[in-house]
């Protein structure tokens, strides 16, 4: 599949990954012993990143939403800077395979496999927080793509629970079980917990079961 950007949004691409990297080694203790980047380079780096993917893949991209979603809850964690780059290197991976167009994206369950990937990888080297966060991010993507296809007005700040119940109103035919619209309650739980900061109120096998359930989802229902 050939990819439709030029070689400029592939070398800027790189360019924010590399300065990812830069943020994620400038990481240091404060006094107060919290691990902080450098502000401005995080600063740099944070408005650069989303600026290209809005302008790039567009906000309504999967990668953009992924990237937002935590920034809106940004507080200084390298959990979530881990997350940040997860999305830019994902966002790469699916220019160079030729999975997106400029402003838009092909929202198949293969499209989203890079980011599902992404976050075994994130879970499989102890960083579950991220790991929740990304397959939280597909997971609502998915919902907007169902909601998509079957006509169901949405709005840009729908959040899984919302999409849930909308697609949960339709019965002619269900867009899906009632065991699954249990199960996305109970997923929307999580990633909540991941985004607000509320780490301990799971662990990793859940986020485990998440992912491979989430996985499922997206197989199934756009296939």
């Amino acid at each position: 599949m050939t990819s439709r950007f030029d070689e400029t949004t592939k070398q800027r691409i790189e360019e924010l990954i590399q300065l990812g990297e830069e943020v994620k080694a400038s990481f240091r203790m404060t006094p107060q012993r919290a691990l902080v980047p450098d502000s401005a380079r995080y600063e740099q780096w944070r408005t650069s990143s989303l600026n290209f993917l809005a302008t790039a893949l567009g906000r309504d991209s999967v990668h953009y939403n992924a990237f937002v979603g935590v920034d809106e809850d940004y507080s200084g964690s390298e959990s979530k800077v881990l997350h940040f780059l997860g999305v830019l290197q994902a966002a790469r991976d699916d220019i160079e395979s030729g999975w997106v167009g400029r402003r838009e994206l092909l929202l198949t369950a293969d499209a989203f496999e890079s980011f599902l990937e992404q976050a075994d990888y994130l879970l499989e080297q102890g960083f579950k927080n991220p790991a929740a966060m990304l397959a939280g991010a597909v997971l609502e993507s998915t919902l907007r793509k169902m909601c998509e296809v079957r006509g169901i007005e949405i709005g840009p700040r729908e959040t899984i629970g919302t999409l849930n119940a909308k697609l949960a109103k339709q019965t002619d035919p269900p867009a899906y079980s009632s065991m699954y619209h249990k199960q996305i309650i109970a997923w929307a739980d999580l990633r909540n917990n991941a985004d607000h900061g509320h780490f301990g109120e799971y662990e990793p096998e859940h986020v485990r079961a998440m992912i491979d359930g989430v996985r499922e989802f997206a197989a199934r229902h756009l296939a």
